[in-house]
């Protein structure tokens, strides 16, 4: 007994010894618990942790979603958004707080707002309108890119930077509308009617960055999905990260899994179009040799087969009057033969002028095959006033920097001369 008469007490436990006793004796009772309410003060941290708080009318209490099941759930943690947890209580020692460690979350009723959407997929899938029949091909080179997005978000500056990386002169139409919240569906509907009854894009950008189901909802609102469907204007859909699929994503044209990757979608790269152009125009001058050989061989083929096609039938029909006399001579009195004479003449006659005739169309058509030879061939060229300049080694000159002075020069003229001089300095300005 001590002084007060009463027994000693049992030797004092530290702080920390106190906290970890509660923390196990929790954490033994309520190892999975499902709890409801709105959050509230948000804190995302570098290494991926989050922090907030779960309250209702009565109460608020600690949660931690540590990064890795953070890395594991659609819906992020916002303020104002009311969720069903679940995870363990427990009682941070060092602190000697109580909080929730949670393992998953989902937005209260999202088990109606998931029925909702299949349904609504379903009709649209029932009336064709996300069938990949029905998409139609971007534009190769829009005059102009049409964008509806939030003004202020990061979703634009994204579609800027990945459109003017590719194609830096591209013209953008920027549409604003809110793309969350009461009224976004609106907007959005709004804006992409008003760019696509512009006729100014040829390709509409719909976006948004990432966010939770609340925050993407409004791409799932049935009057907007229509319009992306109805759209006059190919509409590409970039709606939030490639794990977040949306209505419009569905019945769009294309669906690019981020702004980013939407504006990369819609414009082609111009320093590989000014690459194909110049590779064009490289090949064009020996594609232009080829095709003047073709054509002399085609009409040299034409020649001899007109040639064939006169002098046979010709020879056919001199055969046939000689037999024809033959016949005449061998079963015919000479008063038959008299008679017959006239006949035979005028056949000859007749024969003569069609032979002419084929002859005048057979050289006409040889006269316009040898025009249109002609036009192709250089010579023609040089003999409307041009010559064609060449270094002594053969190579032509095309501008001053190809004939340094005191170079060489021949110059062929329409004539077929050639005149031989010196390229001399600049004269001075």
């Amino acid at each position: 007994m001590n002084f007060m008469g009463q027994p000693p007490a049992a030797r004092p436990l530290s702080v920390l010894q106190v906290s970890q006793k509660a923390r196990d004796l929790l954490e033994s009772q309520f190892r999975d618990v499902s709890v409801v309410g709105e959050i509230s003060r948000v804190t995302a941290q570098a290494s991926g942790h989050i922090y907030f708080a779960l309250k209702d009318a009565e109460a608020s209490v600690a949660c931690a979603l540590f990064a890795r099941d953070a890395r594991q759930i659609s819906v992020k943690p916002a303020e104002g958004l009311r969720v069903v947890l679940r995870g363990k209580l427990t009682i941070w020692p060092a602190a000697g707080r109580f909080q929730i460690i949670v393992h998953s979350l989902v937005p209260e009723g999202e088990g109606d707002v998931r029925r909702a959407f299949l349904a609504l997929k379903e009709r649209l899938d029932q009336e064709g309108l996300t069938s990949p029949e029905r998409k139609r091909p971007l534009p190769f080179l829009p005059r102009m890119v049409g964008v509806v997005t939030s003004p202020t978000g990061a979703a634009i500056e994204d579609i800027k930077q990945a459109i003017w990386k590719r194609f830096p002169s591209m013209s953008l139409l920027l549409a604003p509308a809110r793309v969350q919240g009461a009224g976004a569906a609106e907007e959005l509907r709004e804006a992409l009617q008003r760019l696509a009854a512009s006729a100014r894009v040829d390709v509409i950008i719909l976006g948004r960055g990432g966010g939770s189901v609340e925050d993407l909802w409004a791409f799932n609102d049935e009057a907007l999905v229509r319009a992306v469907a109805a759209s006059p204007v190919p509409v590409i859909s970039a709606v939030g990260h490639e794990i977040d699929v949306t209505l419009c994503d569905l019945v769009a044209d294309l669906r690019a899994f981020t702004p980013t990757e939407g504006g990369v979608r819609a414009v082609p790269r111009l320093d590989e179009l000014l690459e194909e152009l110049d590779d064009a125009k490289r090949r064009m001058p020996r594609a232009l040799a080829r095709r003047q050989r073709e054509l002399g061989q085609e009409l040299d083929l034409l020649a001899e087969r007109l040639k064939a096609g006169l002098v046979r039938p010709l020879a056919q029909r001199k055969a046939l009057v000689a037999r024809l006399g033959e016949r005449l001579g061998q079963v015919a009195p000479a008063l038959r033969l008299r008679r017959s004479r006239g006949d035979v003449q005028l056949l000859a006659a007749r024969m003569d002028a069609a032979l002419r005739l084929q002859l005048k169309d057979a050289a006409a058509r040889l006269g316009r095959h040898t025009s249109a030879l002609e036009a192709l061939s250089p010579v023609a060229i040089l003999e409307r006033g041009y010559s064609l300049t060449r270094r002594a080694d053969g190579t032509l000159v095309r501008r001053a920097a190809d004939a340094p002075p005191g170079t060489i020069l021949e110059t062929l003229l329409g004539s077929g001369e050639t005149i031989r001089s010196h390229s001399a300095p600049d004269s001075p300005r």
